[in-house]
């Protein structure tokens, strides 16, 4: 019963003001921890720097001739790495929907920004029992993975549901 909404992002209802309940997007396990690399990149990249680097810095670095394999090296150093326990088991295209694209190293990062099914809606944390809008967004133009993210989805091989993963998917992963 996995999904999208679990995975990357979606629809949760949260207490309103008024004591009922509203449903504002709020990001699923993975999308809160590229969040999470991102920041910590961001920390990173300003090293030796007088301030944080800003999302807009790096979009502009990130675009910047030669700029570009400068901060692939210096990500390089501080790899993160998510692990998939039986990817086999979850119906695939449901639970990553158009973030299999991003899944591939030419389309990572953030000058390959993409859209979510919710784009047009602010994304929300809890704070407590309380929902708040997240104000400095480093997805609010658009959805990537980072560079230094590795995905590594663990499988048996003698499972019957090996044979039926999605090709889109197959070839997105070193087997």
């Amino acid at each position: 019963s996995y999904d999208y909404t679990d995975f990357v992002e979606g629809l949760r209802p949260v207490p309103d003001k008024n004591g009922g309940n509203m449903f504002v997007r709020m990001d699923g396990i993975f999308k809160s921890f590229c969040r999470k690399i991102v920041k910590e990149n961001l920390v990173k990249l300003s090293e030796n720097k007088d301030k944080l680097m800003t999302i807009e810095e790096y979009y502009k670095d990130m675009n910047e001739e030669g700029k570009r394999e400068e901060i692939y090296q210096k990500l390089n150093e501080n790899p993160y790495y998510f692990i998939i326990d039986e990817i086999n088991r979850a119906d695939l295209s449901r639970v990553f929907g158009e973030l299999m694209y991003g899944l591939e190293e030419s389309y990572r990062e953030i000058h390959n920004r993409f859209d979510t099914q919710y784009k047009n809606l602010s994304t929300y944390e809890m704070k407590g029992d309380k929902a708040a809008i997240i104000d400095d967004d480093c997805f609010k133009d658009g959805f990537f993975v980072p560079y230094n993210l590795y995905i590594i989805g663990t499988m048996n091989d003698i499972d019957r549901s090996v044979e039926s993963f999605d090709f889109a998917l197959r070839r997105r992963f070193v087997w």
